[in-house]
């Protein structure tokens, strides 16, 4: 997977979280909230602009998102 298509599956993943306390899909800034990650990354994996993922920051993606590691 490029980074182009890694940054449309964050986008698409946080796009399909519902924010209860608004009812709207999850902001960047909800995202980083979350994950505990700055919108900076979060814009910057979104964009395709990041050239590396670390660990940390996908188990971090994948906590916000409750993602099992088969997912």
């Amino acid at each position: 997977m490029d980074r182009k298509e890694f940054g449309a599956l964050i986008r698409a993943l946080r796009t399909e979280q519902i924010d209860p306390d608004t009812t709207s899909p999850w902001t960047q800034c909800k995202l980083a909230e979350e994950s505990g990650l700055s919108v900076r990354v979060i814009r910057n994996f979104e964009d395709g602009k990041k050239k590396s993922v670390h660990e940390d920051e996908l188990v971090a993606l994948a906590r916000a998102f409750c993602l099992l590691s088969a997912e």
